[in-house]
């Protein structure tokens, strides 16, 4: 029994598994930037109690 490849299909759920992987590094990126940000102001906070 053989069944036809559908390459077209194929080729969609790869863009569609490549659209999630850059929407997932965005989100990455952004909770890297918001973690720097909030260490930023800890760390100045703490050094606004020490002066």
């Amino acid at each position: 029994m053989h069944f036809p490849l559908e390459l077209e299909s194929i080729a969609n759920e790869w863009e569609d598994l490549d659209q999630e992987y850059d929407t997932l590094d965005d989100i990455i990126e952004s909770d890297q930037c918001s973690i720097e940000a909030a260490s930023d102001l800890i760390s100045e906070e703490e050094e606004g109690d020490l002066a």
